[in-house]
Protein backbone atom coordinates (compact mmCIF):
# COMPACT_ATOMS: atom_id res chain seq x y z
CA UNK A 1 0.00 0.00 0.00
CA UNK A 2 1.26 3.47 -0.88
CA UNK A 3 1.30 5.99 1.95
CA UNK A 4 1.26 9.77 1.60
CA UNK A 5 4.27 11.13 3.50
CA UNK A 6 4.69 14.70 2.21
CA UNK A 7 2.72 17.13 0.08
CA UNK A 8 2.98 20.53 -1.56
CA UNK A 9 1.19 22.55 -4.20
CA UNK A 10 2.99 24.16 -7.11
CA UNK A 11 1.68 27.30 -8.81
CA UNK A 12 2.81 28.95 -12.01
CA UNK A 13 2.75 32.74 -12.43
CA UNK A 14 -0.71 34.11 -13.16
CA UNK A 15 -2.72 37.29 -12.96
CA UNK A 16 -2.80 36.76 -9.15
CA UNK A 17 0.92 36.00 -8.66
CA UNK A 18 4.02 37.43 -10.26
CA UNK A 19 6.24 34.38 -9.65
CA UNK A 20 5.88 30.63 -9.51
CA UNK A 21 5.27 29.46 -5.97
CA UNK A 22 5.31 26.46 -3.68
CA UNK A 23 2.51 26.30 -1.16
CA UNK A 24 1.03 24.11 1.57
CA UNK A 25 4.26 22.25 2.21
CA UNK A 26 3.64 19.54 4.77
CA UNK A 27 5.20 16.36 6.07
CA UNK A 28 3.19 13.92 8.16
CA UNK A 29 4.21 14.16 11.80
CA UNK A 30 5.63 10.65 12.05
CA UNK A 31 7.96 11.34 9.08
CA UNK A 32 9.36 14.70 10.23
CA UNK A 33 13.11 14.56 10.71
CA UNK A 34 13.46 11.86 8.06
CA UNK A 35 14.59 14.25 5.28
CA UNK A 36 11.19 13.91 3.59
CA UNK A 37 10.76 17.70 3.72
CA UNK A 38 14.14 18.25 2.07
CA UNK A 39 13.34 15.71 -0.61
CA UNK A 40 9.94 17.33 -1.22
CA UNK A 41 11.41 20.84 -1.52
CA UNK A 42 14.19 19.66 -3.84
CA UNK A 43 11.65 17.95 -6.09
CA UNK A 44 9.26 20.94 -6.05
CA UNK A 45 12.07 23.34 -6.98
CA UNK A 46 13.37 20.99 -9.66
CA UNK A 47 9.90 20.59 -11.16
CA UNK A 48 9.26 24.33 -11.35
CA UNK A 49 12.73 25.12 -12.71
CA UNK A 50 13.20 22.25 -15.14
CA UNK A 51 9.76 21.07 -16.21
CA UNK A 52 8.12 24.52 -16.21
CA UNK A 53 11.18 26.71 -16.96
CA UNK A 54 10.64 28.98 -13.94
CA UNK A 55 13.65 30.98 -12.72
CA UNK A 56 12.04 32.66 -9.70
CA UNK A 57 10.01 30.97 -6.95
CA UNK A 58 8.23 32.75 -4.10
CA UNK A 59 6.92 31.22 -0.88
CA UNK A 60 5.04 32.30 2.24
CA UNK A 61 7.17 30.54 4.83
CA UNK A 62 6.38 29.94 8.46
CA UNK A 63 9.02 32.07 10.13
CA UNK A 64 10.31 29.34 12.44
CA UNK A 65 11.38 27.44 9.29
CA UNK A 66 13.45 30.38 7.99
CA UNK A 67 16.76 28.49 8.20
CA UNK A 68 15.27 25.44 6.45
CA UNK A 69 14.08 27.51 3.47
CA UNK A 70 17.31 29.53 3.34
CA UNK A 71 19.15 26.22 2.84
CA UNK A 72 17.38 25.99 -0.56
CA UNK A 73 18.42 29.50 -1.57
CA UNK A 74 15.30 31.39 -0.47
CA UNK A 75 15.83 34.86 0.99
CA UNK A 76 13.32 36.99 2.90
CA UNK A 77 11.60 39.76 0.94
CA UNK A 78 9.13 40.91 3.61
CA UNK A 79 8.91 41.66 7.28
CA UNK A 80 7.47 38.94 9.53
CA UNK A 81 3.67 39.02 9.54
CA UNK A 82 0.87 37.06 11.17
CA UNK A 83 -1.10 34.61 9.02
CA UNK A 84 -3.53 32.18 10.67
CA UNK A 85 -1.99 33.13 14.05
CA UNK A 86 1.46 31.96 12.87
CA UNK A 87 4.43 34.20 12.07
CA UNK A 88 5.24 34.09 8.35
CA UNK A 89 7.72 35.75 5.99
CA UNK A 90 7.66 36.00 2.19
CA UNK A 91 10.77 34.53 0.58
CA UNK A 92 12.14 34.44 -2.95
CA UNK A 93 14.55 32.09 -4.74
CA UNK A 94 16.14 32.97 -8.06
CA UNK A 95 17.77 30.17 -10.03
CA UNK A 96 21.54 30.49 -10.16
CA UNK A 97 21.86 32.95 -7.27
Amino acid sequence: MTKLVAYSRLFLPSSEREHASIGRVLVKKEFRGSDSGKELMNQAIKTLEEAYDQNTIQIQAQYYLDRFYRSFGFTPISEVYLLDDIDHVDMLRTKGE
